[in-house]
């Protein structure tokens, strides 16, 4: 359990420091966020957010109700690149599906959906390793990426279960304020 935190922490930070080595340049003054309404009855909330060393990416951790990071059943990892992506958006789920790979190498990793086409392009993939199962969510913005991790202890999901994250995370909003 212990070394899967650490994978998912280790990738955020990778991640951000590959994929956002450029400086943050917002030449716009309004700042930009993805806006996802958590289930309210399960107080989805913030146990942890930390910034990388250069500032380009946050990343948080969040656990529903009262369960803690060492004894929890859902997790989620948001991680927010305060400037757009200069990588294709889904070479970030390619490096987290490698990661588990090398660690579990039965695990296996299916696209949900995705819209290359939308104004803010986004994917959606499901991975399954021996030990968990993870919902991946990745967006584009105007001045930043987005990507958020649901993972469960649950081999197999229920379809309901993939349905409710999958609707979760596409109806998120980017929002400039």
């Amino acid at each position: 359990m212990k070394r899967q935190f650490k994978i998912i922490v280790l990738f955020a930070l990778l991640i951000g420091s590959n994929s956002n080595a450029q400086s943050n340049l917002n030449l716009n003054s309004k700042t930009e966020t993805l806006s996802i309404n958590w289930p309210k009855d399960e107080d989805w909330h913030i146990v942890d957010q930390q910034d990388n060393e250069t500032g380009t990416m946050t990343a948080m951790i969040l656990l529903k109700g009262k369960e803690t990071i060492v004894n929890h059943s859902e997790m989620v990892t948001r991680n927010i690149y305060h400037s757009p992506m200069t990588e294709p958006i889904e070479s970030e789920i390619e490096q987290l599906y490698e990661m588990y790979k090398k660690n579990a190498p039965t695990t296996k990793k299916a696209l949900i959906e995705k819209d290359e086409k939308a104004k803010h392009p986004w994917f959606i993939y499901k991975i399954v390793a021996p030990t968990e199962t993870l919902i991946f969510y990745a967006i584009q913005g105007n001045y930043g990426s987005y990507s958020s991790l649901w993972s469960t202890k649950q081999k197999e999901l229920t379809p309901q279960s993939q349905e409710k994250w999958v609707e979760i995370f596409k109806s998120s909003k980017i929002i400039l304020e």
